[in-house]
């Protein structure tokens, strides 16, 4: 492909130059982590308007190309991780990630006994101020922070809970070797947000930035609430697959 933009192309400036800036990092002329050259940089190198510029940024930006660091500068995001685990099998994230090889750390933010509010209970089909075991956990993917989650679980469902080790294992992992729980199903919903203070104190991202919001009710095999967990994506090192089979009716 051409380093040049080519001004007889149907192609709009800022298309070509974003194909451009992709087939850069393609390359590996930028790594990731590493910062681009800026506006200016990038209108003289290439003869084009800021206006050009800002259009294809913005576009690499949307994709997860790059991101942007207020007062800093452009930045090469970090290769997507797939969030395949999380929507269409009930295994967790954890043990999803490391069957494929990707070096994945969990860390336990806060656990504790907590009484249910009415938003939580109503989730977990209880009454309110009953205990609930709560846990908040900090998942990291390359020694990098990619997402945050607090679970919520009925305190006399699994008491042993409170005190296990989940460095290395999913609350559902644990819930079913220890307490004989039969995990059936998960109802999972997932949206767009920006990032608050808390959320970016974590995941070492600005107010403001685009994340990833996961709400789950995971349900035992008899259909009762197990757990309600709501979890922060960073949504620039991540995606989600959903896989969707045909399904022939019989006649």
């Amino acid at each position: 492909m051409s380093e040049a933009i080519d001004r007889e192309s149907s192609l709009p400036y800022h298309v070509q130059l974003r194909e451009i800036l992709v087939e850069r990092m393609k390359k590996g002329d930028w790594k990731p982590g590493s910062q681009m050259p800026g506006d200016e940089e990038l209108c003289k190198t290439f003869n084009v308007s800021r206006t050009v510029v800002r259009q294809a940024l913005r576009e690499l930006t949307y994709e997860g190309w790059i991101y942007r660091k207020r007062g800093k500068g452009t930045f090469i995001a970090e290769p997507k991780v797939s969030g395949l685990g999380l929507a269409k099998s009930l295994d967790g994230f954890y043990r999803s990630l490391t069957q494929r090889g990707i070096e994945a750390k969990m860390l336990i933010l806060d656990k504790g006994i907590v009484p249910a509010d009415g938003e939580v209970a109503k989730k977990l089909e209880v009454e309110p101020m009953v205990p609930l075991i709560r846990i908040m956990q900090l998942f990291l993917v390359n020694a990098k922070p990619l997402f945050i989650t607090t679970s919520h679980v009925p305190y006399d469902m699994c008491r042993q809970l409170i005190f296990a080790d989940l460095s290395r294992r999913s609350i559902y992992e644990f819930m079913e070797q220890q307490c004989s729980i039969s995990i059936g199903r998960a109802h999972r919903k997932v949206t767009a947000v920006l990032a608050e203070r808390d959320q970016g104190e974590y995941l070492e991202v600005n107010i403001g930035e685009p994340l990833l919001y996961l709400e789950s009710i995971g349900y035992t095999s008899d259909g009762k609430p197990l757990e309600y967990l709501c979890g922060y994506f960073l949504g620039r090192r991540m995606h989600f697959e959903v896989e969707i089979l045909e399904v022939l009716e019989s006649r």
